[in-house]
């Protein structure tokens, strides 16, 4: 596996996004999508408009920086955003869910006891 491919799925894992739903987003096929991933495609004029869309740094994308957040990109994020993420990525992909859905629920300031009934006990005031 390329490192554009490995990175690729790094990122779409990430961002909580399949082939499918990428491939909509960046307005191409997912057998397109599944050729970067796999492999068979290193140097696809898509990689530009699929790193904006998974809001990762090109040159990481491509293997070439260990950036994955360009300066641009970066500096958008606090601190505090920029550790959240570090945290996120240690997370495996059902913790990874769950911690998204309680914070879009919190967002919505929808009843979140019934993802944690001990939610409380987590909440800073």
């Amino acid at each position: 596996m390329s490192i554009t491919a490995e990175r690729l799925a790094q990122a779409m894992e990430l961002r909580g996004v399949d082939q499918s739903e990428l491939a909509r987003r960046v307005d191409v096929t997912q057998g397109a999508i599944s050729k970067i991933i796999v492999g068979k495609t290193t140097n696809s004029r898509m990689l530009p408009k699929i790193a904006a869309t998974l809001g990762v740094s090109l040159p990481w994308l491509l293997g070439t920086t260990g950036d994955m957040f360009d300066e641009t990109c970066a500096s958008e994020f606090t601190e505090e955003e920029r550790n959240w993420v570090q945290m996120l990525r240690r997370l495996d992909t059902g913790d990874r869910a769950a911690v998204l859905q309680l914070a879009e629920n919190l967002g919505a300031k929808r009843d979140t006891r019934v993802l944690h009934d001990k939610q409380m006990a987590y909440r800073v005031e």
